[in-house]
């Protein structure tokens, strides 16, 4: 019966994402271009930092290489979210806000992973293919730690997706914080955008572990070059315990839920 009930939850989640990218596309123009200015923003936001590294060559150990894979890793990891599972964050706080999520209670799918992938976003595709660019052009990428790689792509998407649960359950305790959890996400995404190697002390030790942005841009460069079995259970840890809280501050909040408390409100 589990096996039939997931079975059944990835075609309903294949299903959505079909008639998404069916969407995205019917606007073919529009679409490729939102693809192609996608690419050309995460390429060209390097161009100052490659100035710096042009200049100083290192920066506490790491070159233009590290920072081009760093980003190369968040945007990866960030495109996951984009494409697949966009319904977390300002749309879940909108339809908690505008009292919305009715539809979703009713559906008999499961209502977390239903609402995730009620909003997917086939033009996140240019983040992804210029993740992959900037991962590849690093060079610190081969057959020897590839899995590393996917290992830390993977920590990094859930992430983004725990966050954005997080934040878009907000609207479960206090009223019209849809805003706030956007500023927030985008705060988040910004620590994400420094090279980790201009944080140390007490700093870096709270981007590994309370605000866990090091395990996005930290740890995966370090991991590169020198894989360290300790630091990827710690990477493994922390994510599961940030997903976990994230799924339970959703449905601690969701019995706080007012359905229909905003009648006509808009997304």
């Amino acid at each position: 019966m589990v096996a039939k009930s997931r079975h059944t939850t990835f075609r309903f989640w294949l299903r959505l994402y079909k008639t998404a990218f069916k969407q995205a596309i019917a606007l073919k123009a529009s679409f490729v271009l939102r693809i192609l200015f996608m690419i050309a923003n995460n390429l060209i936001m390097l161009v100052g930092w490659f100035a710096v590294f042009n200049t100083f060559k290192t920066i506490n150990g790491w070159d233009f290489s590290d920072f081009m894979f760093m980003t190369g890793l968040v945007v990866t990891s960030f495109s996951i979210w984009s494409i697949f599972f966009r319904g977390a964050g300002i749309y879940m706080a909108r339809l908690i806000e505008y009292g919305e999520l009715d539809n979703y209670l009713l559906a008999p799918k499961n209502i977390l992973l239903h609402t995730l992938c009620s909003r997917i976003d086939p033009a996140g595709l240019g983040d992804f293919l210029s993740g992959i660019i900037l991962l590849t052009a690093s060079g610190l990428v081969g057959f020897n730690n590839f899995g590393v790689l996917l290992f830390c792509i993977m920590v990094g998407a859930t992430l983004f997706i725990s966050l954005n649960i997080f934040l878009g359950s907000l609207n479960f305790y206090t009223a019209d914080n849809t805003d706030l959890g956007e500023r927030l996400f985008y705060s988040f995404l910004n620590l994400t955008s420094y090279p980790g190697c201009i944080y140390s002390g007490a700093v870096k030790l709270i981007l590994l572990s309370l605000l866990p942005t090091g395990l996005i841009s930290i740890l995966p460069v370090e991991q590169m070059h020198k894989t360290d079995t300790l630091s990827l259970l710690w990477m493994l840890l922390v994510t599961l315990i940030v997903l976990g809280g994230s799924i339970l501050f959703f449905y601690n909040g969701l019995k706080r839920y007012a359905s229909g408390n905003k009648i006509g409100g808009k997304l």
